[in-house]
Parts: C-alpha cells; sequence; structure tokens
C-alpha cells in the first residue's frame, strides 16, 4: 500500500484510494484465516468470525463484502419479479 505523505482532501479521495490500495489486514488474522483455510470444508462460521471481530480492517472488509452480495441479491430478486 502507498504511503500517504499528506491528508487526502475529502471522504471520496479516501474511499477511492483504498479502492485502488485494498484495506490492510493484520497479520495475525491473516496467519489465522490461511490455518482456517487448511481445513475449509469443515470451518463453521464462529471461529471465522473470531479472526474476524478482533481486526476493525478486516471486519470492514467483511462488512463491504457483505453489501455488495446483498447489493447484487436484492438486483437479482427484482430482476426475476414478474412485471
Amino acid at each position: 500500500m502507498p504511503f500517504i505523505e499528506t491528508a487526502l482532501p475529502d471522504a471520496e479521495a479516501w474511499i477511492r484510494h483504498f479502492e485502488r490500495a485494498g484495506l490492510p489486514v493484520l497479520a495475525r488474522t491473516s496467519d489465522a484465516l490461511g490455518e482456517l483455510r487448511n481445513d475449509m470444508d469443515n470451518v463453521a462460521p464462529r471461529p471465522i468470525s473470531r479472526c474476524v471481530i478482533t481486526d476493525p480492517l478486516m471486519s470492514l472488509k467483511v462488512l463491504i463484502w457483505a453489501g455488495k452480495r446483498l447489493a447484487q441479491s436484492m438486483q437479482a430478486n427484482r430482476a426475476s419479479e414478474p412485471i
């Protein structure tokens, strides 16, 4: 991720920056999720949530992902409704 030398002018600029650069996650979060990935067919949601909940930026990434999925689902539902 590029180092920010001066404050960005507004929220839109911050959003554009993190869309390009991606949000960082804590190394311990990445490591823990990597270990869970080794047994992904048997992993329950609770161990995943324990990893995510302690990392604010990973929590934000999950919320962004969930919001996009919800929007896609709602759009698909509207498309399938009779006119």
